[in-house]
């Protein structure tokens, strides 16, 4: 990490102090952590672009002034953060509106870096939400996903795919939710395969080998952005395949099924 872009995270982490997300309480500076992620992640390595993801909300959010901004990083990014920024002083449908209406006008790193931010918070959900705010909600996202055109491709499929999961257009979801209620999940992100181990009996287990099919499903898992269930990244699971049975017709998956004893769990 350059000292420019450790001293952004560092003011970053600062301003944001005490601030939590909305969304499930988790410190804010997370949430800024991971659009930085979410950036790098498809491709785009420019500096001042990934210390405006770093700080896009302090304008809108934090006591950080322009001066400083400018300061430390210089007019690029203050230009950056300031068409990302809201004015609280309006009413939050005005805010919206003026938000879409200006997309258009925004430069490609604006874009993503507004994709990026879209794409953390759709992952992050609160359960509690009523369904008629959370369609509210997912009918803005779809308006300024449409919106963010001169983001890059793989970002917008992604944005569009995470929509799709939260609106309950795939089963997948749910179903990986059930599984990690009273099962444990294993993730090997170098080989894009889940390890499904289910519990039958004492010192017995039922394993499901999945590759998803998707490679939107593997950036969320990449990403980390699957957040309604629990994944197991700290710990490998070996198991002594006994036998194996037919794939599983399933739409989003290519599953085996295997008959296999658990061997070590470290």
């Amino acid at each position: 990490m350059s000292e420019l872009l450790l001293k952004a995270t560092e003011l970053a982490n600062l301003a944001h102090s005490g601030q939590t997300r909305k969304f499930d309480d988790s410190p804010y500076f997370e949430h800024l952590l991971e659009v930085v992620k979410i950036l790098k992640y498809f491709g785009i390595t420019d500096e001042e672009v990934i210390i405006a993801g770093l700080l896009h909300d302090t304008l809108e959010d934090t006591t950080l002034s322009e001066a400083a901004i400018i300061e430390h990083f210089g007019e690029r990014v203050l230009s950056i953060i300031k068409i990302l920024t809201d004015d609280k002083s309006l009413p939050l449908i005005t805010r919206k509106i003026n938000a879409l209406n200006k997309m258009e006008t925004l430069c490609s790193a604006a874009h993503s870096i507004k994709l990026a931010d879209l794409i953390s918070n759709l992952s992050a959900l609160p359960q509690s939400w009523t369904q008629e705010k959370l369609d509210e909600y997912l009918i803005w996202c779809e308006k300024l996903i449409c919106s963010c055109s001169k983001a890059t491709n793989q970002m917008i499929e992604l944005a569009i795919y995470l929509l799709e999961l939260q609106s309950g257009k795939h089963a997948m979801l749910k179903m990986l939710t059930v599984w990690a209620a009273d099962s444990n999940i294993y993730w090997a992100p170098e080989s894009h395969h889940l390890l499904f181990v289910a519990y039958t009996g004492l010192g017995d287990v039922e394993a499901r080998i999945i590759q998803p099919k998707s490679p939107e499903l593997h950036t969320l898992f990449g990403l980390g952005l699957l957040r309604n269930f629990t994944l197991n990244n700290d710990h490998k699971a070996t198991v002594l395949v006994v036998g194996t049975l037919l794939p599983a017709p399933e739409d989003d998956f290519t599953s085996y099924f295997v008959d296999c004893t658990l061997v070590d769990l470290k």
